[in-house]
């Protein structure tokens, strides 16, 4: 038995039910509500201490973290593969899988609670604020967000991390000159890249990462035409979601051009 416990719009469950549709595998679906704080509930948690979305279930045993779950998904049903067939292009595949943890999800999780997620959180009463942040083990990475969720746009973690994933689209531009996908063949890396940089787009930050990158914009266009984004993300995509992130990514123009500026030079 497969199951799948995530979340409609996050960009992790995203990823993993990406391969899953590619793959043409179906897995019992588990939603958790974000927005009431289910992922961090004792029933969850036993099965993802770290309480994050999502977790993949399988016969039983529990697959955290959504790279990892993307990996055992690709061994346990290999076809089709999603790894690249030579040793050089699975290694360029995995340079860029690494580069999702170490480096693109903080910066895309900066730039999404400075411009869209502090809107909810800044209404909540403060003692519930406060316990959301308390629930956050790490102390640095509970005041990280703390500081975006207080200052939004102006934070330092805003520009550090619109600078992050500046260089990261550039290198994909580079990467992606004369060829369609990241490793050669589409691949996890694909996957993995294709949710944050669709995410970047919802933010309405492609004008300013986006600009003079056009393999960049040729990929998110050829990721977007594929059966399994059209089985896996569109479906679970919601207009009003949709809507605040323009709204809110519209009024902070100003403010990003400024920032890109600043940053560029």
């Amino acid at each position: 038995m497969l199951q799948l416990h995530h979340a409609d719009m996050s960009t992790c469950s995203q990823k993993v039910r990406l391969v899953l549709a590619e793959k043409n595998v179906k897995a019992e679906e588990i939603m958790v509500d974000l927005a009431t704080g289910a992922q961090k509930k004792p029933d969850y948690l036993k099965l993802n201490p770290g309480g994050y979305v999502p977790t993949l279930v399988h016969d039983g045993y529990a697959v955290p973290e959504s790279t990892v779950i993307c990996e055992y998904l690709d061994e346990v049903f290999p076809e089709p593969t999603l790894k690249p067939a030579d040793a050089m292009g699975r290694a360029s595949m995995r340079w860029w899988t690494r580069l999702i943890e170490e480096a693109l999800h903080p910066a895309n999780s900066a730039v999404s609670i400075a411009i869209w997620m502090r809107e909810g959180l800044l209404k909540q009463p403060p003692e519930a604020r406060e316990r959301g942040l308390a629930a956050i083990p790490n102390p640095g990475r509970r005041e990280w967000r703390r500081d975006l969720v207080e200052n939004g746009v102006e934070s330092m973690h805003f520009a550090a991390g619109l600078q992050t994933l500046d260089k990261l689209i550039g290198d994909m531009n580079d990467a992606l000159a004369g060829k369609p996908w990241l490793a050669g063949t589409y691949s996890l890396a694909d996957i993995g890249f294709a949710v944050y940089v669709n995410r970047i787009d919802e933010l309405q930050l492609g004008a300013a990462l986006f600009g003079g990158r056009s393999n960049v914009v040729r990929w998110l266009d050829a990721v977007r035409r594929r059966d399994n984004w059209r089985a896996a993300v569109e479906p679970y995509q919601h207009a009003p979601v949709l809507a605040t992130m323009k709204r809110l990514g519209e009024a902070v123009k100003p403010r990003v051009a400024e920032v890109m500026k600043g940053l560029r030079g």
